[in-house]
């Protein structure tokens, strides 16, 4: 049924309920729910014969945008650490995870990660990475001709949220 069968409906709708007939009648007659004839004589009702078009059913608000100040300390945090990353004090990581521990730590709206780099990619924030200085080092590489000869071991510190660090010990037969 397109817009104009649809519309010419709801005003016959109308002219029968303003002829003297029950709304039970009326939505016998045009083969509709009685809700649905409630409905179109509630619109009449508020708005005349403009009530009775088609209205957007797009919402008219978008409840789950964060104010402009969660927004704000969110690049905030994120100057923050990466001012901490260059000048090599503290720990040089600068993402999600990082910025929201910095939030919570300032006492601040703590959005999701998902947010967070959200809003950072919106802020042309991301891909900023930290100028590494390290120079690159050569490993010696071992040839192991049977199992048990060769183990890799390795401790290499994981960090939590909020920077406590944690020795991960890995052992693999090479």
């Amino acid at each position: 049924m397109n817009t104009t069968n649809r519309q010419k409906q709801r005003q016959t709708a109308i002219h029968l309920l303003r002829s003297g007939r029950s709304p039970s009648e009326v939505a016998q007659q045009l083969r509709h729910s009685i809700g649905w004839v409630y409905k179109w004589q509630n619109r009449y009702d508020e708005a005349g014969w403009s009530g009775l078009a088609d209205q957007s059913r797009a919402p008219k608000q978008h409840g789950t945008a964060y104010p402009e100040t969660v927004r704000q300390a969110i690049c905030q945090a994120r100057s923050k650490l990466e001012a901490k990353a260059a000048a090599k004090t503290g720990l040089r990581y600068v993402g999600s995870t990082t910025v929201q521990a910095e939030l919570e730590k300032e006492g601040k709206a703590v959005p999701s990660t998902a947010t967070i780099e959200r809003v950072l990619r919106a802020a042309g924030m991301v891909n900023l990475a930290v100028a590494d200085d390290k120079p690159k080092v050569k490993y010696p590489h071992l040839q192991p001709t049977a199992p048990h000869q060769l183990c890799q071991v390795d401790i290499a510190p994981r960090y939590l949220r909020g920077g406590k660090a944690v020795a991960c010990f890995n052992a693999i037969d090479v």
